[in-house]
């Protein structure tokens, strides 16, 4: 995905804005373990609904169309509609034996029983879906910016990270990924 995601958006120009491009990625990479969706049309779709949410939270919060908070609400509500129906087409696979197969954050929340096997309630699970998603939407993008301006800015470092993960990488099968043992060799 990764790599993917280098060749289409960075690769073929000589400057990128960061930001928005590491945005781009965080966000995708996000609906793949949150959500399981990688269209990138649909990712695409939710990526802006989600940064009318992110640019609501910052407004004042009068509820009128045409404010950043009244669109900030629309783009949540029509978040949390999508958010339940994903989860209830997710219950029918279930009921199905056709979802077990998925593996993420979504499939495990509706796994998840409480001490009187009951399943959680289909709006929480809309609601930890969603604050994970505004979580991972600017957060972890100025994270990764930061971490690049820092390498851009301090070259002798970043060939050092370049030794190290290339050590790594040479350590690895041509199809193995990553373990936590090598993410602790990571300094």
């Amino acid at each position: 995905m990764a790599k993917e995601h280098l060749e289409i958006d960075w690769a073929p120009y000589k400057e990128v804005k960061v930001f928005s491009l590491a945005k781009k990625y965080m966000f995708a990479v996000s609906c793949r373990l949150f959500i399981n969706i990688t269209d990138q049309e649909h990712v695409t779709r939710l990526s802006n609904l989600f940064s009318l949410i992110a640019a609501g939270l910052l407004s004042v919060p009068v509820n009128l169309p045409g404010t950043v908070f009244g669109h900030a609400v629309k783009g949540g509500k029509l978040i949390n509609n999508e958010l339940l129906a994903l989860i209830r087409y997710r219950k029918m696979e279930f009921s199905q034996n056709k979802g077990s197969a998925q593996v993420d954050l979504l499939t495990r929340l509706l796994l998840v029983r409480d001490e009187n096997e009951r399943e959680m309630d289909e709006r929480v699970v809309a609601a930890v879906i969603t604050g994970l998603f505004i979580g991972s939407f600017d957060t972890t993008t100025s994270t990764v910016t930061s971490v690049m301006h820092y390498l851009a800015d301090y070259p002798h470092v970043y060939s050092e990270v370049v030794r190290e993960q290339m050590e790594i990488a040479n350590s690895k099968g041509p199809d193995e990924l990553l373990n936590w043992d090598d993410i602790q060799k990571m300094k």
